[in-house]
């Protein structure tokens, strides 16, 4: 799935992935960070490509998610994605 998590609430959507989740399930998600500062530059000369329910992923977001899904793993690839952030 690809950038859905960062339009929701993520105390009610994580705990709701975990019930849909069995123990053998995995799922890949694709997910804006809101850490990177270059992109964060993008993110401020642009903002009509936005919705404004969007809540780009912080580091205390991803320790949350951890804290309901301990098995979940993290791949961060900032660097490329600030290259194709022009052709979104």
């Amino acid at each position: 799935m690809s950038a859905f998590l960062h339009h929701l609430e993520l105390n009610i959507s994580i705990p709701n992935l975990k019930k849909l989740l069995s123990k053998k399930d995995k799922l890949i998600m694709i997910e804006p960070m809101g850490e990177n500062p270059l992109i964060n530059i993008f993110r401020k000369y642009t903002p009509n490509i936005r919705t404004a329910d969007e809540h780009p992923l912080l580091f205390k977001d991803l320790k949350y998610i951890l804290k309901i899904l301990p098995k979940t793993t993290f791949e961060f690839h900032s660097i490329t994605s600030l290259f194709l952030a022009p052709f979104a």
